[in-house]
């Protein structure tokens, strides 16, 4: 497997592209995830919303294959190994952000890789796939998006590549979130009309917000949303190639826990960027202030205190704050008590 340093930001490129079925938009999604790593062999990418019984229940399923055949044995390699781990830990890791072969979630999971490699034999021989990279992401409502990334060898991710692709994962979630949102008000990505008029925000090419309302209105709240589109566009140009980490870190999931920042272009081919609402919904707890419960439920996905920054478009240490305050007015001082208390709310 390769992956090559501006892989990350073209996937995140391609999941915010405009498709108008879910189906299309895993299609996308799944090609993007096969240029990216080189593979040479199909991507399954998948939308879940697990319960218990069924840790796996679909939504939408796409392959970047028509081979039937290929497909009906990779789902058979895929659900073997499975049926060795507790239904209820199934159900919590399907709720939370993931980035890991196949064969290092069964090390991870004290399974001897025998159990693959004995259920993967004819696969392996008919099409050289011998282990896949399954890169999942979540969002505290219950769904998650899946990209299974077929291998032709045993791989253990270098560190960087899993960092990057976590990166990406955030903005799986976030995306999901945005395309129900638009969904339930009859409205794509590819209707730049529609979008440019719901937006909060309306940003030139050049970084000025042209129009604004509700909470993007301040000052504060301006310059957070002039300087998220310009780090984007920064991205996504030579920073990407030259340092793509940094470029990477550039693109967060959302700024100031509230806003998805997308590009589109009107019917005159001028550029904008739009600030489309896009705060994750999370369970309400009278407890909790609202970003108390912002960073609460992100953790819960299994985040870490670095990721749930990223995720919100947050600074770290406004995160641990956050979660310090919050697990404490819950009583919890592990955040796997968090992880298993969210898994067990939406399952």
């Amino acid at each position: 497997m390769s992956f090559r340093g501006r892989g990350a930001i073209e996937m995140v490129e391609q999941v915010y592209a405009p498709a108008a079925t879910d189906e299309a938009w895993l299609r996308g999604l799944g090609e993007a995830a096969a240029r990216v790593l080189g593979t040479g062999l199909p991507v399954e990418a998948s939308i879940h919303t697990p319960r218990p019984g069924d840790p796996f229940r679909t939504r939408a399923r796409v392959f970047t294959t028509d081979d039937d055949a290929l497909v009906a044995m990779y789902l058979e390699l895929y659900d073997q190994p499975q049926r060795s781990a507790d239904d209820s830990h199934l159900v919590a890791e399907r709720f939370q952000n993931r980035c890991r072969t196949a064969s290092e979630w069964m090390r991870d999971n004290n399974l001897p890789l025998s159990l693959m490699r004995t259920a993967g034999a004819k696969i392996r021989e008919a099409y050289g796939v011998a282990d896949s990279l399954n890169l999942q992401g979540c969002d505290p409502s219950g769904e998650s998006i899946l990209l299974s990334i077929m291998l032709p060898e045993e791989t253990s991710l270098h560190p960087r590549t899993r960092t990057a692709l976590l990166r990406v994962a955030a903005h799986l979630g976030a995306a999901a979130r945005l395309r129900r949102a638009l969904a339930e008000a009859d409205v794509t990505l590819a209707d730049t009309a529609a979008i440019m008029a719901g937006a909060e925000a309306v940003i030139d090419a050049s970084g000025n917000v042209i129009e604004a309302s509700g909470p993007a209105k301040s000052p504060r709240a301006r310059e957070r949303l002039r300087g998220a589109a310009l780090a984007i566009d920064k991205a996504r140009g030579r920073l990407a190639r030259e340092r793509p980490e940094e470029a990477i870190e550039l693109w967060q999931g959302l700024v100031a826990g509230r806003w998805s920042i997308i590009e589109v272009t009107d019917t005159d081919a001028r550029r904008y960027w739009v600030a489309q609402r896009n705060d994750p919904t999370i369970a309400e707890d009278r407890r909790l202030t609202r970003r108390e419960g912002q960073v609460v439920g992100m953790a819960a996905l299994g985040l870490s205190d670095e990721m749930v920054a990223y995720s919100l478009g947050l600074a770290e240490t406004t995160v641990r704050t956050h979660l310090r305050r919050g697990m404490k007015k819950l009583g919890m001082s592990q955040r796997t008590e968090l992880i298993a208390l969210h898994a067990a709310l939406v399952g």
